[in-house]
């Protein structure tokens, strides 16, 4: 690969530059441009980035700040990839604290298509060489999943649920929300620092490392630094993070992640998701599906609803079909759905002490329960309504019967097992 030097900013070349390259071959499936310069042969491979936007340079200069393009020069050590674990820090390398009595948990690799399994095998060997995992022999094993990112690529995640179930939990205090905007009233400047990888920046405690083990269908890895996926991770580095900055927490400082990971429910229908289907056929004047989903059960209710709908409406809606039936909950997670986000929304749950947990943009991961019943509810109605299609507010209460009746691996039950302590599908 060639890097090339430019002196004040990125920009796309156009064809004026590429006519001097002579004969080039373009590999679009590998997105790689081959040619020759002075009979030496160069390849550069570009990033599948589906954002890209022409720019002029008039605009690029105007935006920079003179000296900006020399700051970065001089200081390109802190730019460069890592290549080489984080220092160790006393009392912060995270540790796996497991239940008594927990066996290892070993689980083989899912079933990739070829170019999935290409792109594996790219991450794996790009975290090798970055000396953030080694081969382990270790008795632990979780499976690898590729998650896409909004940019086309993909990140590879390790699956660590079942380590989950059987790790001690950390009770660190994690900053909320509410009391961080709390903090910053009255504040006239703001800035912020992401930290790209931050997880990748604490080590991995020696005697806990075969714990973090994964595989894939060409080897068995474990990590040497945190990665993302275990528990008690966040509380690791909230509670570095604020050793660091100690001296100036509250002062001119807040530390905090921007995705929290959401607590595990204890009690059925005290934690919910909500979401809403649109964009259906009308069927006796109704145009629209509330779902509303027991996060611990994975119990549902599905309402129908007419289009234009209110809060209003909607609220009556879940008093008549949900509140009656399971009473009170504690929170609630949505998508930024109008309805949820209205004024009136927020005023009715505060009023019956209810905290709401909205998603973020382009991360539907948060509301990922509902999103996936939206999924079986959808596939269940084209199933029931294939010849009617104008019917299909008819056959809810039996596709609502037929999914809370249906075993689901997750809870190793049907729901209505979970919430009415019996199997009402005999």
């Amino acid at each position: 690969m060639m890097l090339l030097p430019l002196v004040c900013c990125d920009l796309v070349l156009g064809i004026e530059w590429l006519v001097t390259l002579g004969d080039i071959i373009w590999i679009f499936d590998k997105l790689s441009v081959e040619f020759s310069i002075n009979g030496k042969k160069h390849v550069l491979r570009g990033a599948s980035f589906t954002n890209i936007k022409t720019i002029r340079k008039q605009q690029v200069t105007k935006a920079l700040k003179e000296g900006f393009h020399l700051s970065v020069l001089q200081f390109t050590d802190i730019f460069d990839e890592p290549t080489s674990l984080p220092p160790k820090r006393l009392g912060y390398d995270h540790k796996i604290p497991l239940m008594q009595g927990s066996n290892p948990m070993n689980k083989g690799p899912y079933r990739y298509a070829k170019q999935h399994k290409d792109e594996i095998d790219r991450l794996v060997k790009e975290s090798l060489k970055s000396g953030i995992i080694q081969p382990s022999n270790s008795p632990y094993a979780s499976t690898v999943v590729l998650v896409g990112k909004k940019d086309g690529s993909w990140r590879m995640c390790v699956d660590y649920r079942e380590l989950n179930k059987n790790t001690v939990k950390d009770r660190f205090p994690i900053p909320l929300v509410d009391d961080l905007l709390d903090e910053l009233y009255g504040s006239l400047i703001f800035s912020k620092i992401n930290l790209r990888f931050g997880y990748n920046q604490v080590r991995m405690d020696p005697i806990d490392i075969h714990k973090t083990a994964f595989k894939t269908h060409s080897g068995h890895f474990e990590y040497l630094v945190m990665p993302f996926g275990p528990t008690n991770a966040p509380a690791t580095f909230q509670g570095l993070m604020n050793e660091i900055f100690k001296d100036y927490l509250r002062m001119f400082l807040l530390v905090f992640f921007l995705l929290q990971p959401l607590p595990i429910p204890e009690h059925v229908w005290q934690h919910i998701t909500m979401d809403v289907i649109e964009g259906l056929p009308s069927s006796y004047e109704k145009q629209v599906i509330f779902v509303v989903v027991d996060r611990l059960s994975k119990a549902a209710h599905f309402m129908a609803l007419a289009r234009p709908y209110t809060v209003a409406e909607v609220a009556q809606s879940f008093l008549d079909n949900v509140f009656k039936l399971h009473g009170f909950y504690e929170s609630i997670i949505g998508d930024r759905d109008s309805i949820f986000v209205s004024q009136l929304w927020k005023e009715l749950l505060a009023f019956q002490g209810v905290q709401i947990q909205l998603s973020t943009a382009y991360h539907p991961q948060t509301d990922g329960q509902s999103e996936f019943v939206t999924r079986c509810l959808e596939t269940y109605l084209r199933c029931m309504y294939a010849d009617t299609p104008l019917q299909w507010s008819k056959w809810l209460a039996l596709a609502e019967r037929w999914y809370n009746t249906n075993y689901h691996n997750t809870i190793n039950a049907n729901p209505c097992e979970i919430v009415y302590a019996q199997d009402r599908m005999k």
